[in-house]
């Protein structure tokens, strides 16, 4: 027991000198034989360095950087119920230049190329390869994964695709039923769109294209196109009065997404009174318990003032006159018809 232990120390203290015979300048190196020990020491430490460095440059030097994926319209992030996808990924290895057989769709579904493109590669997958697949209306989820030569998997990234199958709806309102001949015809517009009606879908859509608008004998056409890129779109259009008819008036609308899915029609109903009232002008009378008044007395006496005006839809607190010049009152040169 007692040899063992003074082996064991003498075997420390001999690789202890030998490190500091090789930083101690030679003039104080003590004189210690290093022998055995220190080469041992040498040994092992290279062992650890030849097992680390290589995990450690695979760690960090691979990866899958971007993925994309995009229906036949070629709207990233979106595709119809029937259609193909396409897939593009961006990885990169160091000091090793992808194959397509290095990044797979799923388990088994090799890329159909990969080409050079600055630090890394760009590998792309048409499904199906010919023709198109019919997809479940539903935020598809599929799984990109890059392999090195040795068909060790380094990395894998997942992502989704929404299958976009359900058109937009469109709602319409008028901010007044009637509208005069001086007025231009507003109406209110609201567009929706949906992806699907699976609860994966939900807050998603290809996006809202257009709305198509005209009158019931396509006299009035008008298209407005949209450009956000949102799921909902609100805003009016001012249409010139003069475009429609006297009377009553239908505007149609329907929306579509830039899948061309339509909605279904849908219309606003609104009055246009475009013939304006018509006064009397024989009929203007001033007038003193029902008899008419011709001369004026210096005293002052109320009086009831007369005309008549026509109009189907007149309304009494759009009738102003300027009497002022019957009196010099400030009340009377807007007085209005009771």
């Amino acid at each position: 027991m007692g040899k063992e232990k003074y082996s064991r120390t003498t075997k420390e203290l001999g690789i202890i000198n030998c490190l500091l015979s090789a930083i101690l300048p030679t003039t104080t190196r003590p004189n210690y034989f290093c022998g055995w020990q220190y080469l041992q020491f040498i040994a092992s430490f290279l062992i650890v360095l030849v097992l680390t460095i290589p995990f450690y440059v695979a760690s960090v030097y691979a990866a899958i950087d971007r993925i994309t994926v995009k229906g036949g319209d070629n709207i990233e992030g979106f595709a119809k119920a029937n259609d193909f996808l396409n897939f593009n990924v961006l990885a990169s290895i160091t000091n090793d230049t992808i194959t397509n057989e290095q990044v797979v769709l799923g388990s088994n579904i090799r890329f159909d190329r990969c080409n050079p493109s600055g630090n890394g590669s760009e590998c792309t997958l048409r499904f199906p390869s010919n023709g198109t697949e019919s997809f479940e209306p539903r935020a598809v989820s599929f799984t990109i994964n890059l392999f090195d030569d040795n068909r060790t998997r380094i990395d894998t990234k997942s992502s989704s695709v929404t299958i976009d199958n359900k058109p937009p709806q469109i709602r319409l309102s008028v901010p007044q039923n009637r509208f005069s001949s001086q007025q231009n015809v507003v109406i209110n517009y609201e567009v929706t769109d949906f992806a699907c009606d699976d609860a994966s879908c939900s807050g998603r859509c290809v996006g809202i294209k257009n709305i198509e608008f005209n009158s019931s004998d396509n006299t009035f056409q008008q298209t407005v196109e949209v450009t956000a890129n949102n799921c909902i779109n609100s805003s009016s259009i001012a249409i010139d009065i003069s475009r429609f008819r006297e009377g009553m008036n239908s505007v149609f609308a329907r929306a579509s997404d830039r899948f061309n899915q339509f909605s279904s029609v849908t219309s606003v109903t609104f009055t246009v009174d475009a013939t304006a009232p018509v006064i009397s002008s024989n009929s203007f009378a001033i007038m003193r318990r029902g008899i008419n008044l011709n001369t004026f007395s210096p005293n002052r006496i109320p009086v009831d003032i007369s005309v008549n005006i026509s109009a189907s839809d007149l309304n009494l607190n759009s009738v102003t006159a300027d009497l002022s010049s019957l009196n010099p009152s400030p009340n009377l040169r807007n007085s209005r018809a009771v």
